[in-house]
């Protein structure tokens, strides 16, 4: 057998083996795109990882696209988002009014400090509204002639009683009758025991403050002659302070004084502040249609400012009705709006009309019914990132 007869065999199945050890090619699956969690506006038809954050792309199924007016999530994506899905249900909530009101000043702690002996103010030793008093501190020091003649006559009287016979009845009743006098014009025992080293009368004398608080009046001025009885200035303690909302004459018979009460303040957004109801006034105002009540606030930390604006939450009775938590309802200038979950990952915008809103909850009148799964964490990202990826409202065009 000649040589040529026995390669060509061989050739031949050299190229059918070599042909058939060709590259396999993977068919891009049209059913697929890769996506990042963090940036799902990336939509590649290749693996790899994110253009953008360069986190590794996870793979979305083409054919789980949503309807018109969904929002298609993946897994991860719910989960990085806190989306949480609960069941509509009734409950019973509290009823209550919402009132807007402002802190003021507890008239109980104020202290109104009156000079009790005519004379001239001296030396005032806090000039401003809003300064801090400790009880004890020096407000002011007074040139008085009947201080200065009272002073004298117990420094007389004190001479007199040492130098008294043994037999004399009653030595100290005149110096006891001088330190009545003295304490009389607004002296503490021990002022009045400290001119007992005293040689003659000091020409000005402190008043000191009879309790601690904030200046919120002033009256007097350095230089001024004061008559007896003039009123120095206003203490109050911030210790407690009321919250006084105005209420309409219709609602005032729905609410009881002695009822627990919630305090809400846009300065302090985390901050709620259970109050008794302690007073409705049992007039309106004259010059408006309005009642006022009030409630009680302490104030132990002095976070609380007289003037702060307030939300007054007074309850006023139970409803049993079908609600959801408060941060479910998403609210703007077309109304307000819920979002279901249609499926896993799907979630769908449904318009709602809602009523009472107490307690963390607020109950829905139309738009869903019982049983319907609803968005209860997440939901304004959702709303966000619809708006992203259509570029429109979920609400838009929606009539309820």
């Amino acid at each position: 057998m000649s040589s040529t007869r026995i390669i060509a065999p061989v050739l031949a199945l050299l190229l059918a083996f070599g042909c058939g050890r060709k590259p396999v090619e993977v068919a891009e699956d049209d059913g697929v795109y890769y996506t990042c969690s963090m940036q799902p506006q990336v939509m590649e038809q290749r693996p790899g990882k994110c253009p953008i954050c360069q986190m590794p792309m996870i793979a979305v199924r083409q054919n789980t696209t949503p309807e018109e007016g969904e929002l298609q999530l993946n897994t991860l994506q719910v989960q990085l988002g806190n989306i949480k899905v609960d069941s509509a249900r009734v409950r019973t909530i509290q009823e209550e009014l919402l009132l807007p009101g402002r802190l003021v000043v507890d008239q109980r702690q104020v202290t109104t400090v009156s000079t009790h002996v005519m004379g001239r103010v001296e030396k005032l030793y806090f000039k401003n509204i809003g300064e801090r008093v400790a009880k004890g501190q020096p407000l002011y020091a007074m040139y008085s002639e009947d201080l200065n003649v009272t002073v004298s006559e117990l420094l007389f009287a004190r001479d007199m009683a040492k130098r008294a016979d043994p037999g004399t009845e009653d030595p100290g009743r005149l110096e006891r009758s001088a330190r009545n006098k003295l304490i009389a014009y607004g002296l503490t025992e021990e002022q009045v025991d400290a001119f007992a080293d005293l040689n003659s009368a000091p020409y000005t004398i402190d008043f000191l403050s009879p309790a601690a608080g904030v200046i919120t009046e002033l009256s007097i001025r350095e230089g001024e002659t004061l008559m007896q009885g003039a009123m120095v200035m206003k203490l109050a303690s911030l210790s407690s302070l009321w919250a006084e909302a105005q209420i309409y004459p219709m609602d005032r018979a729905r609410i009881k004084l002695g009822a627990e009460g919630r305090i809400t303040l846009p300065a302090l957004p985390d901050t709620v502040i259970n109050a008794k109801l302690t007073f409705a006034n049992p007039e309106l105002d004259p010059s408006s249609i309005f009642g006022l009540i009030r409630l009680d606030i302490p104030n132990d930390g002095g976070m609380l400012l007289p003037g702060m604006q307030v939300y007054v939450h007074v309850p006023t009775g139970e409803v049993t009705t079908l609600a959801l938590p408060t941060d479910a309802v998403i609210r703007d200038g077309d109304g307000a709006s819920v979002w279901i979950a249609t499926g896993p990952g799907r979630f769908k915008v449904v318009m709602v009309t809602t009523g009472v809103e107490a307690g963390g909850f607020t109950a829905v009148t139309e738009g869903i019914k019982a049983g319907d799964q609803v968005v209860i964490s997440g939901a304004y990202l959702l709303n966000s990132e619809f708006k992203f990826r259509q570029g429109t409202d979920p609400m838009a065009g929606m009539k309820m």
